[in-house]
């Protein structure tokens, strides 16, 4: 059963990643093409539509799964009266998008291009999005995850092939990442429509009373929240910088090297999904046992991330100039460093979380990541205007740490829980490691490659000896698992 679900969640990984990694690959080929500009911009419009996706659904997507579950097979007339209220107000999401983008980005870009950028954004958020989420969860609460990432690997590859012939040969810069992704949402909206309105018959309905749109979102909007300081925390440096008039070239090299450690997050996501279905089972047993089991599980996956952080720094500089052929492009490698360690706090975080979210204490989660984002705003504020481009960065990370810490001080009755992560500990040695790599960044490929060398050998070992009598341990844990 593990198998499978590490299977599923590497597919899903990849599926999901498919056009950024193939343009990962591409960078050397169409950075002579691209300027720090083109990142600047690119990244503005993703942070300032994502200023409000916090409110893109309204927490509705738990109504469609709630429902799905409880209702059995009459689910569908729910979703219908669903997916009518999401239509209506998708027209309302647009417009504050369009208003948002339009105001803050009229003065950076031509008004025809402008016109363009808008007309790309909101014809998806309109006309394809909605479709293809709530598809694609009825494919996954019915276990059939393989028709969702084959056409979604599909898609992503026919994407990063329109960015690179946009890029190339059209000279469109960022506009054909906006171009490929909207042709591409569209494709993908065009399959599951087809499944969802048309095999399924799951239709909007307009025929839903106020006592329900009520109800539905007294249980749906608490999530906006935690979505909204989820997006303080990862995007909202990107527009303090701007409204401190940080110049682009600078806002620029800090989007690429947020988004080249965003790469080691998703490794850390897809790891989060195999991991967490193991852990709640631990807490089911509720025995010293699984919870000493919970430690070991939760602290191996911090020193393998951990391991993998500090093999991908010590080569960052090498990998930059590598994919980014410019001068003002890969001058962001040191940042990069910095983030991908900040990113290690995820298993420290989602131990704590996880407990609450099996004890029904949600609420203080949220407690946590609006702590965390909160922090991240105001250090913001304090420092963006003396160091620019690094405090953002540092403050980031700061922020992250401080998400890693807070839930073993928010959430009631961790003092046990605690002892047996011991937070503290591991953030002090993220610190010091990250300070080490980051130390080594321009040593030469030698000292870098014995390095490197260490620590795979000792991965290795570890493998061989205790790392297959844990996999074997896990494996076996198979109650509870066929339900994830």
């Amino acid at each position: 059963m593990l198998k499978k679900i590490v299977s599923h969640t590497f597919f899903y990984s990849f599926a999901n990643q498919t056009p950024a990694l193939i343009n990962l690959f591409l960078l050397p080929f169409l950075t002579p093409f691209l300027t720090a500009s083109d990142f600047a911009i690119y990244g503005l419009i993703l942070s300032y539509a994502g200023l409000v996706g916090a409110f893109s659904s309204l927490g509705y997507i738990v109504l469609f799964q709630q429902s799905y579950f409880e209702l059995g097979k009459d689910f569908k007339l729910k979703w219908s009266r669903l997916l009518g209220f999401q239509w209506l107000y998708k027209f309302v999401y647009a417009g504050l998008v369009g208003a948002l983008l339009y105001f803050t980005l009229r003065n950076k870009i031509t008004a025809d291009r402008l016109n363009t950028v808008l007309t790309l954004v909101i014809v998806p958020l309109l006309f394809f999005d909605l479709t293809k989420s709530i598809a694609t969860r009825l494919f996954q609460f019915r276990h059939e995850h393989q028709r969702v990432y084959t056409i979604t690997i599909g898609v992503g590859i026919l994407s990063a092939l329109m960015s690179f012939v946009g890029v190339r040969y059209f000279n469109l810069g960022y506009m054909a990442w906006l171009y490929s992704q909207a042709i591409s949402s569209g494709l993908l909206a065009a399959y599951f429509g087809y499944f969802l309105y048309v095999k399924e018959r799951i239709r909007p309905s307009f025929h839903f009373n106020k006592n329900e749109i009520v109800s539905d979102l007294k249980i749906a909007t608490p999530l906006i929240p935690m979505e909204y300081a989820t997006y303080l925390l990862s995007s909202s440096d990107r527009i303090l910088l701007d409204k401190f008039g940080v110049n682009q070239n600078r806002i620029g090299q800090y989007s690429i090297a947020y988004s080249f450690a965003s790469y080691f997050d998703n490794i850390q996501l897809q790891a989060n999904q195999v991991i967490s279905p193991i852990v709640f089972d631990l807490y089911k047993l509720g025995t010293e046992v699984a919870q000493d089991l919970i430690g070991k599980i939760v602290r191996l996956w911090f020193f393998v991330s951990l391991s993998v952080a500090v093999i991908i720094g010590l080569w960052v500089p090498d990998i930059f100039r590598l994919l980014y052929r410019k001068a003002e492009l890969s001058n962001a490698y040191p940042m990069a460093i910095i983030l991908i360690f900040g990113f290690c706090y995820r298993p420290i975080f989602v131990a704590i979380a996880n407990k609450a979210i099996f004890e029904k204490r949600t609420f203080e989660v949220l407690k946590i990541t609006v702590v965390a984002a909160l922090s991240n705003v105001l250090l913001n504020f304090v420092f963006i205007g003396y160091y620019e481009t690094w405090a953002a960065t540092l403050n980031t990370v700061i922020a992250y740490f401080v998400m890693g810490v807070a839930g073993y001080f928010l959430i009631k009755n961790s003092a046990d829980f605690r002892k047996l992560i011991r937070p503290f500990e591991l953030v002090a040695i993220i610190v010091v490691v990250g300070i080490g790599v980051f130390a080594l960044r321009d040593f030469s490929w030698a000292w870098r490659l014995a390095a490197t060398g260490v620590i795979l050998i000792g991965m290795f070992i570890w493998i061989r000896t205790k790392g297959r009598k844990m996999w074997n341990e896990l494996n076996n844990l198979r109650h509870g698992l066929s339900s994830h």
